[in-house]
């Protein structure tokens, strides 16, 4: 079947303006085969035409002997001629059938009930059409046997106020009783085993079209008690189960710092990392008296130094050190390596001589009696991808010394940014991973703001979400939590919309064999006007690939096979 354009011809004569409308050219064709005569026989043929098929000699009909060719091809379908050596078989003859004395078979409409069919149909006859309910006739419902032909046949509409089925939920089941539901008909959507239901349940059939369907979500699991961490706790009432979505927020004592995210956030089941408390360092009298110093500042009185705090010492009177900055000392997590001061003159160095006679006199011993005990030092902290060392480096580092890891711009770390030396060994170093950042004209362009506006700050971790809200003005198309989240690097937002949506539908892709283009990611709904891509899956081919959200309903185009 060939399908000619529409053209509409406008003429203007003397200031009038009159329109001719040309009709679209339809035309059937025929293949030929050698089991099988058609008469006449012609190179296309007219809506309207009639043929006659005669089975070669030998051969047996399955079908009908006339067709007659209508605007969507031929109705009876071209008949089938297989082997036969029975005496039903033809002999190669036609019959002489006067072609306007007798009609082919009543053409099938579609959409409409079964017509009793007889053998023969001569001019005069006439058949009713009945439409399937939901359907309405276009035509008359009587159609005419006149000079051999079958004259205008009607066609079976579906009404405007019917449906189809319900819109597939992903993970949920509906009633689908039958393929055509009436106005005003609501239908029930469940979500399967472990998955939660977001939305009205029920959707209701209005002007030919769908209310938009709910989701079903993963069944969030709940979160049982809060990691504990040292030093510091949660400053909520603890209970044994927190619903996903819970959050609780930590505090450290006085002169410790807390160092990660203050507050922390249940998650199906699981809770995000908590932070670490840094522990002060405290100068006691005992450690200074022993190592000849005392503090810089008297007047300050200060114990308790913080963590990355530098505490400034002074040698007590008659004594003295060989570099007066390692009077400078750095709290590392409640650790000083306190400086040493020796007395002036010859009897500092007769202290070191006397220190030094001691530690070999108590490495002999040790040797002699037990393994010498050794202070293990570590090498150079492990490196960290995307990430960097923010303590200054050193050759070596003592045992119960930490380091603080950064990560590069637009990466999150992952786990605690200090890796400790414990006996040789660093322990395990952080992770830095690909994060995300809030975009203002992403935010604009789906009409919506942040929840917290914190968050435009912020370098989201890999899976992370950020909780939205529409702009005033916009609303959802569906009453569901409100989100965008870190993927691959990179925010995925949902939108809201001014104006009523279309939902896409699978089975109308997998029906039309296309799928989405990717210009529109996994995008769900549509706004009123809004223009869709799709593409044609392999194998098949179409002219146009752009659909239309036009009153809740968006239009599809339709990809067809390619010819082999």
């Amino acid at each position: 079947m060939k399908k000619q354009e529409l053209f509409i011809f406008i003429v203007v004569n003397l200031g009038i303006c009159t329109a001719r409308l040309a009709l679209p050219d339809w035309k059937c064709y025929i293949t030929t085969r050698d089991t099988i005569q058609y008469w006449p026989f012609k190179k296309d043929y007219k809506v309207d035409d009639v043929v006659e098929s005669v089975c070669m000699e030998g051969y047996k009909m399955n079908g009908f002997k006339l067709s007659q060719c209508y605007s969507y091809g031929w109705d009876p379908p071209l008949p089938t001629c297989e082997e036969d050596n029975s005496e039903s078989a033809s002999n190669g003859i036609r019959d002489g059938i006067q072609h306007n004395s007798f009609c082919p078979h009543p053409p099938k409409i579609r959409n409409s009930e079964k017509i009793t069919i007889k053998e023969n149909y001569v001019n005069g006859d006439t058949v009713e059409i009945k439409c399937f309910p939901n359907f309405k006739l276009q035509g008359t419902n009587i159609i005419h046997c006149e000079n051999g032909i079958w004259a205008s046949p009607p066609k079976c509409i579906l009404e405007r106020d019917v449906c189809r089925y319900p819109p597939t939920v992903a993970h949920a089941n509906t009633v689908r009783k039958s393929s055509l539901f009436p106005r005003h008909y609501r239908a029930e959507y469940n979500c399967h085993a472990n998955y939660v239901l977001q939305g009205n349940p029920t959707v209701r059939c209005e002007n030919g079209a769908w209310e938009d369907p709910p989701v079903c979500i993963d069944k969030l699991l709940p979160c049982g008690l809060p990691p504990s961490i040292n030093y510091g706790d949660v400053i909520q009432t603890l209970k044994t189960k927190y619903d996903s979505g819970s959050v609780l927020e930590y505090k450290c004592p006085s002169f410790y710092i807390l160092e990660g995210n203050q507050k922390i956030k249940c998650w199906n089941g699981v809770w995000s990392d908590p932070p670490v408390c840094l522990e002060p360092c405290t100068a006691t009298e005992k450690d200074m008296r022993e190592n000849n110093i005392q503090l810089q500042w008297t007047s300050a009185q200060k114990i308790y130094s913080l963590h990355n705090d530098i505490i400034e010492f002074k040698c007590i009177p008659q004594y003295m050190i060989s570099d007066p900055k390692l009077l400078r000392v750095t709290c590392n997590r409640g650790v000083l390596n306190y400086p040493k001061c020796f007395k002036q003159g010859t009897d500092q160095d007769k202290e070191r001589e006397k220190t030094d006679l001691d530690d070999k006199k108590l490495d002999l011993l040790l040797q002699d009696w037990i393994p010498r005990i050794v202070e293990e030092t570590c090498d150079a902290p492990p490196e960290v991808p995307n990430g960097k060392l923010k303590t200054k480096q050193q050759a070596s580092y003592d045992s119960g010394f930490s380091v603080e890891f950064e990560c590069n711009a637009n990466f999150v770390i992952s786990g605690t940014k200090y890796v400790k030396c414990e006996k040789g060994q660093w322990s395990d170093p952080p992770q830095c991973t690909q994060g995300c950042r809030v975009s203002i004209g992403d935010l604009d362009k789906n009409n919506v703001v942040l929840y917290f506006s914190d968050d435009l700050k912020s370098v989201h971790m890999e899976g992370s979400e950020v909780r939205l809200r529409c702009k005033p003005g916009f609303r959802r198309s569906f009453h569901a939590s409100l989100t965008a989240e870190c993927n691959n690097g990179k925010m995925r937002y949902e939108r809201c919309f001014s104006k009523p949506t279309c939902r896409l539908n699978q089975d109308m892709l997998d029906m039309n064999n296309m799928e989405l283009d990717p210009v529109h990611g996994n995008e769900i709904y549509y706004e009123e006007g809004e223009n869709v891509k799709f593409r044609c899956k392999e194998g098949f081919s179409s002219k146009e690939i752009t659909g239309r959200c036009s009153n809740r309903v968006l239009s599809y185009p339709i990809c067809e096979e390619l010819s082999k």
